[in-house]
C-alpha cells in the first residue's frame, strides 16, 4: 500500500524520500493527490504518489477548464536541490454529476506533467478522463482523473528520466484563482522550454 510520500530519483541510482505537508501554501483538504505508475520497465511497474500543495484553476473564453497543480520537494541528503513538479489538466467539457452522461473510457482532457530538477527538466504529455465530482459554493472544484496515460515528450539538460510511459489517476482539489493559474502555467511552460531558473 502506498504511503503519503513521493519517491523521486534525483541522481544516478539515488532514491530520495520527499514529504509534503498537507496544509502548505493554502492547500485545502482533501489534498490534491495523484498516483503515477511508471512502465519504464514494463516487467516491473513502479508506483509513485504526489501530493500537490498548490492547485488552482481558470476557465478560458471557450468554457474549457485549466487545472494547474504544483508540488515542491526538498531532498535532504542527496545534494541535488529542490525538485518541482507541475501538472496541467486541460478539460474540454464539463460532465457534471447528475446532469451529463459521461463514459469514463473516453477522453475529455489533455495533460502535461513537468518534473524540474537542478540537472534538467523532463516533460510528459498525455490524455485522460477528468470528472468533476462536485463544485463547492466557494468555487472549488474536486475533479477525479481516470485512465490518464503519459509519455515522454522532451528532456532539457540531463534530468533523470523517471517515468517513461506512465498511467495517472487521482483527485485534484482546485480553487478558482485565474491569475495564479496563469502564473503557474507560465512558470511550467518556461521550465519545459529550458528558460526557467533551476529550482
Amino acid at each position: 500500500m502506498m504511503t503519503n510520500h513521493v519517491w523521486c530519483r534525483a541522481g544516478q541510482a539515488a532514491l530520495v524520500l520527499c514529504t509534503v505537508a498537507a496544509a502548505l501554501l493554502g492547500c485545502h483538504r482533501p489534498t490534491s493527490t495523484v498516483e503515477l505508475v511508471s512502465y519504464k520497465d514494463p516487467y516491473f511497474p513502479e508506483p509513485y504518489q504526489v501530493d500537490f500543495d498548490h492547485c488552482v484553476y481558470r476557465v478560458d473564453r471557450g468554457g474549457d477548464h485549466h487545472l494547474v497543480g504544483r508540488a515542491d520537494f526538498q531532498p535532504s541528503a542527496d545534494g541535488q536541490g529542490r525538485v518541482t513538479q507541475f501538472l496541467h489538466v486541460h478539460m474540454f467539457w464539463k460532465p457534471w454529476p447528475g446532469k451529463t452522461y459521461a463514459d469514463s473510457t473516453g477522453m475529455d482532457a489533455t495533460l502535461r506533467y513537468v518534473i524540474v530538477t537542478q540537472s534538467g527538466v523532463a516533460s510528459y504529455v498525455g490524455t485522460g478522463f477528468v470528472y468533476p465530482k462536485r463544485q463547492r459554493r466557494n468555487g472549488t472544484i474536486v475533479a477525479k482523473i481516470e485512465h490518464a496515460r503519459l509519455r515522454l515528450e522532451t528532456l532539457v539538460g540531463a534530468p533523470p528520466e523517471l517515468l517513461g510511459d506512465a498511467r495517472l489517476n487521482g483527485t485534484l482539489v482546485a480553487t478558482h484563482q485565474p491569475n495564479q493559474a496563469l502564473d503557474t502555467l507560465r512558470e511550467m511552460e518556461l521550465h519545459a522550454a529550458g528558460e526557467g531558473a533551476a529550482p
